[in-house]
């Protein structure tokens, strides 16, 4: 820029909706709890095999061509209190094993999946066709399934449930409930302003150096996705407004935070080689959980020069 060139920066911060791009990244437990496959879920692939066959089974790819369609539970309707006409809905025979696959959907920034539910006698899980857990319970143990799968393996889309299980004689059982965490908290975002000297520059007043524009954004839930890198502005003139795209890993974007100047409302004639002019300002501030109410508005009147 330059020296005397007169800049006038109004800070805008944005965000805005993004796809996020798959394998999900692992984050802590944030967000309520939401069941994507509930017990006695309808809608099963499933096939009775011999101990040990059909190896493979579990991979997406595998072809479950010669799979029948069930629902859950599968077992016997003897042998334990949960084997019973009302809980059993597809038949599991004794000393056999059983391949169950099922997909299910999963928005972007899920994390924390938890498999739980009940085997007799063993079960071996896995998700997206790897190994989370395995279980040999013996007989008639309730809810010995419970194994949490890496967020590396989740997939913003379709996900793949599979799941082993193994009968020595007897009774049989087998059924379980996935669930994982959404984030619902969206992000907040600011932003703050430095010149070319390193101090604070103030938005809506003059400066002949250069300003660099940094964001920051923060998120309680499923954690940031990406920031804005600073943006700098050296050109001569009036800059309206700069803005910072930010998101978080479950698509939840902050409501914008802006400022945007109006039209001149008056120029006044000044001395020789000089004039002044008068602009009004609008501030529709929104924010996200700094206790800013949603349209509230502030005026504020700015002089403005240039020589």
């Amino acid at each position: 820029m330059r020296l005397g060139a007169l800049v006038l920066l109004g800070l805008a911060v944005t965000a805005m909706a993004f796809l996020q791009s798959v394998p999900m990244p692992t984050v802590s437990a944030h967000g309520p709890t939401v069941t994507v496959i509930p017990f006695q879920a309808t809608g099963y692939k499933y096939k009775v095999v011999a101990w040990g066959a059909e190896s493979g089974f579990q991979q997406p790819a595998y072809n479950d061509a010669s799979f029948s369609t069930g629902n859950a539970a599968f077992g016997t309707t003897f042998g334990c209190a949960f084997n019973t006409n009302g809980s059993v809905k597809t038949t599991w025979p004794p000393n056999t094993d059983l391949l169950l696959r099922k997909q299910f959907t999963l928005p972007p920034g899920a994390h924390s999946l938890r498999v739980q539910g009940t085997v007799d006698n063993d079960a071996t899980v896995y998700i997206n066709g790897q190994l989370i857990g395995s279980v040999q319970s013996g007989f008639c143990l309730t809810s010995n399934i419970d194994f949490t799968a890496p967020d590396s393996l989740l997939i913003a889309g379709t996900n793949l449930l599979a799941i082993r299980g193994h009968d020595y004689g007897g009774a049989t059982y087998l059924d379980v409930q996935v669930s994982v965490h959404v984030d619902a908290t969206a992000p907040t975002i600011t932003a703050s302003a430095k010149k070319a000297d390193g101090s604070t520059y103030i938005a809506g007043t003059w400066t002949n150096q250069s300003v660099t524009v940094a964001f920051t954004c923060t998120d309680s839930g499923s954690g940031v996705a990406s920031v804005t890198d600073p943006i700098t502005v050296s050109t001569e003139g009036v800059t309206s407004s700069v803005s910072g795209p930010h998101q978080d890993r479950q698509d939840l974007a902050c409501p914008h935070r802006e400022l945007q100047p109006q039209s001149p409302v008056a120029t006044q004639p000044q001395a020789a080689g000089r004039h002044r002019r008068t602009q009004r300002q609008r501030l529709p501030f929104r924010d996200c959980g700094d206790g800013v109410d949603l349209g509230d508005q502030q005026r504020a009147r700015r002089r403005v020069g240039r020589r």
